[in-house]
């Protein structure tokens, strides 16, 4: 559905406004995207993450380094939003989805999981369990849509949607991390991993950041605190602990990539560049998803994120899952049975250019893709997430 010229306005609005009209948005620690003349910020991140030195409100910052989590492009913008949305499907990584708007049936582009046969892990929501029990900041198991915890470290609210399975069965996890300006219920609206876990049995945390905006060095101990707590809470099926993040989320997924390798089984990085990481990571399945003249993320750091994605596990071109004049999934597999796909789109928005939803739920807003996408964020994420659980040991 295409914007009408007042929704944009307003959408535009409301991101000047949670930026102090666009000058002083650079203090947002090392994953802030602010625009050029905004207040961006030199300094990347590195592995687990560092913190950035913003710069002057109103300056552009300058070009920093980027290694993986992501750093700064030139002309001060820092971390990036981007990448596809929610709503119908079309080709899907494990073969769940068939064409757009069919969620759950079958056909479309599959994925086999690399050697680790989906049907091997117990799906999500279907292992009997004990029940869940409150402890720390968890103070209640549900069931629910909407439970929130905002007392939990680091001012940050925990957005959280426990399914009625999930009382009685081991559900699976899922994080959706929002970028900067958004929040948990934003990213969802534009998503829809919750209502999809809810199907599918998974629990689904979108955390809201204090301000609107990720910083590593505060943040990410918090959020990995949290996990760890839910899946303990939850009796959680600790073969299917995935993470996914937009923006700034990305650049935490990336973050997350790598210093949880040995608990989350899969991940999706959508609109950030990253690449390898530092140390003795485990190479995990990976989806990445992003557009092309995103305002924040140069088609230069897309393509040197792809080619350090592909190099970090000795990647090797498998197949075209889907392609039309707007779009290329392609899928890379290795000799461990691993796999990365690659959703590399055109879709855009207004000034943030490829920074946007595709299928978004929510498409007059900003953050929601101009154009109608064969394909939707949200679903083509969970159905990677299913058919790439942790490897055996």
């Amino acid at each position: 559905m295409k914007k009408s010229g007042s929704a944009r306005c307003a959408a535009y609005l409301a991101l000047a406004l949670a930026c102090g009209a666009l000058g002083a948005c650079g203090d947002g620690g090392d994953d802030d995207p602010a625009p050029a003349g905004a207040g961006g910020q030199t300094g990347g991140t590195s592995g687990a993450g560092g913190a950035g030195t913003g710069s002057p409100a109103g300056s552009g910052g300058g070009a920093g380094a980027s290694a993986g989590g992501g750093g700064m492009g030139a002309g001060g913008s820092s971390g990036a939003t981007g990448g596809a949305g929610a709503g119908g499907a079309a080709a899907s990584s494990g073969g769940d989805s068939g064409a757009a708007g069919e969620s759950g049936s079958d056909g479309g582009a599959g994925s086999d999981g690399g050697d680790v046969d989906p049907s091997d892990v117990p799906a999500a929501g279907t292992v009997p369990i004990d029940p869940p029990s409150p402890s720390g900041c968890i103070d209640d198991v549900g069931p629910g849509g909407a439970l929130v915890f905002a007392d939990c470290g680091g001012d940050i609210v925990f957005n959280v949607s426990v399914p009625e399975q999930c009382m009685t069965h081991a559900c699976g996890l899922i994080f959706d991390v929002h970028g900067w300006t958004m929040t948990g219920p934003i990213q969802e609206m534009n998503t829809g991993i919750a209502a999809i876990g809810r199907e599918e049995g998974y629990v689904v945390v979108q955390p809201s950041a204090p301000g609107m905006s990720w910083n590593a060095a505060m943040h990410d101990s918090v959020v990995q605190d949290f996990l760890r707590l839910a899946i303990e809470v939850w009796n959680l099926e600790t073969r299917r602990v995935h993470f996914t993040g937009f923006s700034q989320g990305g650049a935490m997924t990336f973050r997350m990539r790598c210093a949880l390798s040995d608990v989350i089984a899969s991940a999706a990085p959508v609109a950030m560049r990253g690449g390898t990481c530092e140390g003795d990571a485990r190479v995990m399945d990976v989806m990445y998803v992003q557009g092309r003249a995103d305002v924040f993320v140069a088609d230069a750091d897309v393509d040197s994120t792809i080619a350090a994605l592909i190099d970090s596990g000795s990647f090797e071109m498998d197949s075209v899952l889907s392609e039309d004049d707007r779009h290329t999934w392609t899928r890379y597999t290795n000799a461990q049975g691993r796999t990365l796909e690659i959703v590399d789109h055109t879709y855009s928005s207004g000034f943030v250019g490829g920074h946007c939803f595709p299928g978004s739920l929510d498409a007059p807003g900003l953050y929601g893709c101009d154009e109608e996408a064969p394909f939707a964020h949200g679903r083509i994420v969970v159905d990677f997430f299913k058919a790439h659980p942790m490897p055996a040991p």
